[in-house]
């Protein structure tokens, strides 16, 4: 036993020297930055943050879950409503400011909102299979926040996953929709009378 606790010692000794050894070797090979580098650096955090949030915000409940939106309205004349749908796992905050800006500017409010459990929106406690949810509850959950904000119509703008949702609306729901943009989604890919993926497109997809 007095050889096992000896051995094991001498191998924790080892190995905390191999450690410390590395570290010492990372930092001192790590290439030192370059005085424009640091003036750079120096300045960006200096900069104040971008104010990220600007519009109307508040929560809505669907569903037994709770929603929470932000409502950002032009400056002129509103010609039209935008509602931005997010990917999976990404919350309405990913938006670029100067991707809704250019909404804004142009005479268009824009909605943007947090799914179920990401971002703003309250997450399920003690999550059971019987809080499991489908894309199309999703989808209702879109439809609350518009219509909590008493908004008739609005252009329907999804990415990724938000597309899919997106399409959902324009299904279920096309009086909801003035227009459908879908960006980096898909639709059904087991519909059987959609055309396949591209055989020259998917090697560089994957590449």
């Amino acid at each position: 036993m007095k050889f096992f606790r000896k051995a094991f010692k001498l191998f924790g000794e080892a190995l905390l020297v191999a450690l410390l050894g590395l570290t010492v070797y990372t930092c001192s090979s790590v290439p030192k930055l370059s005085k424009e580098t640091k003036q750079i650096i120096n300045a960006s955090l200096k900069t104040p943050l971008p104010e990220i949030i600007t519009g109307e915000t508040g929560l809505v409940a669907s569903e037994g879950c709770t929603i929470w939106y932000e409502r950002i309205k032009p400056k002129d004349s509103l010609k039209g409503s935008v509602l931005l749908i997010m990917g999976n796992s990404a919350g309405a905050l990913f938006w670029p400011p100067a991707f809704i800006s250019n909404f804004t500017q142009a005479g268009y409010e824009v909605i943007r909102y947090d799914h179920r459990g990401t971002g703003l929106s309250p997450y399920t406690k003690k999550w059971k299979k019987k809080d499991s949810y489908t894309l199309k509850d999703m989808t209702h959950d879109a439809i609350t926040v518009l219509d909590s904000l008493k908004i008739v119509k609005a252009h329907i703008v999804g990415v990724s996953m938000g597309g899919i949702i997106a399409q959902i609306i324009a299904l279920d729901y096309p009086y909801k929709a003035s227009s459908l943009t879908c960006m980096m989604s898909s639709a059904d890919i087991a519909d059987s009378e959609l055309p396949p993926m591209s055989k020259k497109i998917l090697p560089k997809m994957i590449s």
